[in-house]
């Protein structure tokens, strides 16, 4: 059987998959919730399986809840970040922020859904 051309998300969701979530609050609560989750390990290993202290400034993209560069400047204080996604993914990430003392060194920038 032939594929059907085009995204995915579209044929699925009849829309792309952010537009979606930003259509269905719970689903999204729920999707950026599960991202939290799932990189919440990495946030404890990562910063110290590479050097980020020679940079001055690191950037994660669609980063939502904050919990990943918490764990990189928790473990780097010369660094400072910005937390980059879309407004319902960094809903979370003052509150992560708050929690890790990381105000003054983390921006959080949000960015239209990928269309």
């Amino acid at each position: 059987m032939p594929r059907p051309a085009g995204r995915l998300d579209a044929t699925v969701f009849g829309t792309d998959f952010f537009s979606y979530l930003a259509q269905h609050p719970e689903l999204s609560a729920d999707f950026h919730a599960a991202m939290s989750q799932a990189v919440s390990g990495a946030a404890t290993a990562l910063p110290y399986a590479f050097d980020f202290g020679r940079f001055g400034t690191v950037t994660d993209v669609g980063g939502g809840s904050g919990t990943l560069l918490a764990g990189v400047l928790d473990a780097h204080p010369g660094l400072t970040g910005t937390v980059l996604d879309t407004t319902e993914g960094l809903a979370e990430a003052p509150k992560t922020l708050e929690r890790h003392g990381l105000h003054g060194r983390c921006s959080l920038s949000s960015t239209p859904a990928p269309r």
